[in-house]
């Protein structure tokens, strides 16, 4: 039963299903006959969560999903989702069996990790599926491309592991010069060539992000791999809009405490704001533990009533303030959207990104599980997550 009421909330996230199914779905029907999607559900799928976002991507087309560890592979499963699914991250030795007895596929790239899965094959007489890892110049996970063939052969002679392909990372995709990315496809090119000589099938190399599914039809492999497209965001302002996309997360609080204040009063830590004129300002139940950064300070916007609002003073822990302005209409317990859209404004991650000195990516996954969660899709409620750790009415205890 889903038991989510506007009423009882001071702070909710909106998760849009349907839009992250019409963007995967976009992102699917651009790609060439045959190339598959993995889908990046990885950090709690961006913070839009892991469970609800890989069902709503797999309707939307995807056939495969990629997680960063182990356990985001094992909450899959234990949630019901059997679809295809890449571990991204590094594994340890210890969790091989795992990966094993719950089917999951993994990137390889030292002999320890081979070693341990061969073992755990061994021991329940089953198989296992790797991409090998290639640092092609993310300089992070990866063997280097002199060292690919000879990894590959050793992978390859264990006849119970299955080399699907190999897969590399996109440091710069996303920027106006592809030079650099186009070496990385070049070498790629080399090794599949290479390999498939030596025999290799390779039926799932894989190569692009976001910003080449969306503006390097030349990387598109076997597989692409559509992270932050998918829930509705460009990776920057370099990557083309060609491809229509809708953001699937929003943001809404009350404002819990309006008072009109002369001017020259001091606003939260530091007393660093003080308005020039009397003015309304309202008190908002989210903090930097929620996730909203304390960088914001002095530079977001929300949204009443279509209009925008300047967030003021330093944000705090559980609260934050913004001054409505004197004529303001504002009343206790009134929503505001801190981030989404209301008639012709809105407030994106992107945004926000930007005023706090880092990426879009940050924004959402540093979303906490502190706030309540609403999955939408048909327009109607379909899921409920409520908030962990600490009830929001103890947000409203600790301001009385």
């Amino acid at each position: 039963m889903i038991s989510f009421s506007e009423e009882n909330s001071l702070l909710f996230i909106t998760v849009d299903l349907d839009a992250i199914v019409a963007n995967t779905s976009r992102l699917k029907a651009s790609l060439r006959d045959g190339v598959k999607l993995l889908a990046i559900v990885k950090s709690d799928a961006y913070g839009h969560g892991i469970l609800e976002a890989s069902r709503a991507v797999l309707s939307g087309g995807a056939d495969y999903l990629g997680v960063v560890n182990v356990k985001e592979g094992l909450m899959l499963r234990e949630g019901g989702i059997s679809a295809p699914t890449v571990v991204l991250g590094a594994i340890l030795p210890a969790e091989a069996p795992l990966v094993v007895s719950k089917n999951l596929d993994v990137t390889v790239f030292n002999r320890k990790t081979v070693e341990a899965l061969a073992n755990a094959c061994q021991e329940q007489n089953s198989n296992v599926g790797v991409f090998i890892k290639v640092d092609t110049g993310m300089g992070r996970l990866g063997v280097f491309p002199d060292d690919a063939i000879k990894f590959a052969e050793y992978v390859g002679s264990i006849s119970s592991i299955n080399i699907k392909g190999l897969i590399t990372h996109f440091p710069i995709a996303d920027q106006e010069d592809k030079t650099f990315t186009h070496k990385q496809i070049n070498i790629m090119n080399s090794l599949i060539g290479s390999l498939r000589e030596k025999g290799f099938e390779l039926p799932l190399n894989n190569c692009a992000n976001s910003a080449a599914i969306i503006d390097m039809p030349e990387a598109q492999f076997d597989m692409v791999r559509a992270g932050i497209a998918m829930y509705g965001y460009y990776p920057s302002r370099y990557v083309s809009r060609s491809i229509e996309l809708k953001p699937a997360l929003t943001l809404r609080a009350r404002v819990m405490s309006v008072k009109r204040v002369k001017a020259g009063t001091p606003i939260s830590y530091g007393c660093r704001y003080r308005p020039e004129r009397d003015t309304i300002i309202g008190v908002v139940p989210i903090g930097y533990r929620h996730g909203y950064h304390r960088m914001l300070s002095g530079k977001a916007y929300a949204i009443y009533k279509g209009k925008r609002v300047p967030q003021v003073g330093t944000i705090c822990m559980d609260m934050c303030m913004y001054d409505f302005g004197p004529d303001s209409d504002i009343s206790d317990y009134e929503w505001i959207t801190l981030l989404g859209e209301e008639g012709s404004e809105a407030v994106w991650a992107d945004e926000l990104a930007g005023y706090a000195e880092t990426i879009m990516y940050e924004i959402l996954t540093s979303l906490s599980g502190r706030i309540d969660r609403v999955y939408i899709q048909g327009g109607e409620v379909v899921d409920f997550k409520e908030a962990n750790c600490f009830a929001l009415n103890n947000i409203i205890s600790s301001t009385r």
